[in-house]
């Protein structure tokens, strides 16, 4: 019986992530749209790779950039979005090979929720920055996760490169390195405060240069000087992280507190069993958004975009 179950569903997690990537695909051979045709006009101001840091914009992603500088103009839609596409097909893989292994249905879960969301499929099919760097940030939760076991060098230095990786193909993976910062400071505290900062800071400070001189660079040249944007409110916000981006506004306050009160269930759950682990998502979840919120009135904006990582 419980044999049998089982492979239901796997098929139906492979069915899932099938038609994931059947999307994606087909989508990804539609025309350009707005902020595609934006970062690909950035190509005309470039002339060395190194000129994609002096682009001071927010549409502006830079390893994206280089990547259509290199293509060039003129060519299919589904050529700019490669790097989007690949990396958009491989995060729900990875995702629920790594979720299977926990639990069969928290595999088939992470199938549907990151397979078939809406803001998720959006990254895999723009020529832009955000779906590598969830590919990115991912990859960097999966080796920080294991130096927290193992304390192994080799995960150590993958972690530090794929969390670098990450921030420079988008600022807002910060959100990772902030939680994975605060959960490595509550594991280590108990041996001491002086030890608990030397071991932060001797895995996540090369994460955290790369994001301040990226920051510095930006900022001085008024990097985020893109026209007003006036954001959406919480319950909008969370209807379009949901992907019902035309749910009644009372819908939407409805179920943006609903899923605020079982995350804040959850947070309390994990705290109390796996206080390091219930740290990180506390970060991730909460803390950071707020802080990139509180960095500035515009510059962040209660935008989707801007906190995939935390999605």
């Amino acid at each position: 019986m419980h044999r049998s179950r089982t492979d239901w569903l796997f098929i139906a997690t492979v069915f899932v992530l099938a038609a994931g990537i059947a999307i994606r695909i087909v989508a990804a051979f539609q025309p350009l749209w707005l902020d595609e045709i934006w970062s690909l006009a950035f190509v005309d101001r470039i002339v060395s790779p190194w000129d994609v840091f002096t682009i001071h914009h927010l549409n502006n992603h830079p390893l994206n950039t280089l990547y259509l500088w290199l293509l060039g103009s003129s060519r299919m839609p589904i050529l700019y979005r490669i790097p989007s596409l690949l990396s958009g097909i491989a995060l729900p893989l990875w995702m629920t090979r790594v979720s299977w292994k926990r639990s069969h249905s928290e595999g088939f879960f992470v199938a549907v929720l990151i397979g078939l969301s809406l803001v998720i499929l959006q990254t895999a099919v723009e020529a832009r920055g955000y779906s590598p760097m969830l590919l990115a940030a991912f990859a960097a939760y999966v080796f920080f996760q294991r130096t927290e076991r193992t304390e192994k060098f080799s995960d150590s230095v993958f972690y530090i490169f794929f969390a670098s990786l990450a921030v420079t193909l988008h600022l807002s993976a910060i959100a990772v390195v902030l939680a994975a910062a605060a959960a490595t400071f509550v594991r280590v505290y108990s041996v001491g405060t002086i030890a608990a900062f030397r071991k932060t800071l001797r895995l996540h400070s090369v994460p955290f240069l790369v994001f301040g001189l990226l920051v510095i660079f930006t900022m001085h040249q008024e990097a985020f000087d893109g026209g007003q944007d006036p954001g959406v409110s919480f319950s909008r916000f969370g209807a379009d992280v949901l992907g019902w981006p035309s749910l009644p506004l009372w819908a939407a306050t409805a179920v943006y507190f609903g899923v605020l009160v079982a995350l804040i269930a959850v947070l309390e759950h994990v705290l109390r069993k796996d206080p390091p682990q219930g740290m990180f998502l506390l970060m991730l979840f909460c803390i950071a958004p707020a802080m990139l919120v509180g960095a500035g009135s515009r510059v962040i904006g209660l935008q989707v975009r801007f906190f995939l990582p935390s999605i």
